[in-house]
């Protein structure tokens, strides 16, 4: 079921409409599929009418996803914002509600995800500018602080001359020559 610009390719009968308003009334989930949750999809499934699963996945043009726990479908994207179009004149309120929320609580999570995005990206930026506000003499002190948690005995001399790794590995040197000399 590809659609082709703004036309509908799904091409149903009056029979195949009401039939699968009639399933999608009683039977599936709308949920979000997809890792980003971007999208919305109908997933139907049964262990017990594969046929029915079948035929669903042969109206909509979406393939047969096979389980343990038997045969399902998902009608997502694009492929539902067409299933929906046709058959939503069919479907009971209360169902084309669920749906409507479903859509609501997608849009809802993308809109959190790229607020967070956002939050991140002004608190780096805000972490560079402030470095590079800061003066030297405060980046020593900030430095010295933070090693100091460290080993007390450590002075830091110049924030150009420490390396964190360099400190890390002389820490981890002086904790193995203790080591071995209590041996």
């Amino acid at each position: 079921m590809a659609t082709v610009g703004d036309r509908m390719t799904l091409k149903l009968s009056d029979e195949e409409v009401a039939w699968l308003a009639g399933i999608m009334c009683v039977q599936g989930t709308f949920t979000r599929t997809g890792g980003a949750a971007t999208r919305i999809g109908w997933i139907v499934g049964s262990k017990n009418s594969p046929k029915t699963v079948s035929r669903i996945a042969e109206l909509t043009d979406q393939r047969i996803r096979n389980t343990k726990r038997g045969d399902y479908v998902i009608v997502a994207g694009q492929a539902l914002d067409e299933l929906m179009e046709i058959l939503s004149e069919w479907l009971d309120t209360d169902r084309y509600d669920e749906y409507l929320r479903a859509l609501e609580l997608a849009a809802n999570v993308v809109a959190d995800k790229k607020k967070a995005h956002a939050e991140e990206i002004a608190k780096r930026e805000a972490r560079v500018r402030e470095d590079r506000l800061m003066t030297r003499e405060v980046r020593r002190q900030l430095a010295e602080a933070a090693y100091r948690n460290q080993d007390p005995a450590v002075q830091v001399i110049d924030d150009v001359d420490v390396n964190e790794n360099e400190v890390n590995r002389a820490i981890a040197r002086r904790q193995i020559e203790e080591r071995n000399a209590r041996r």
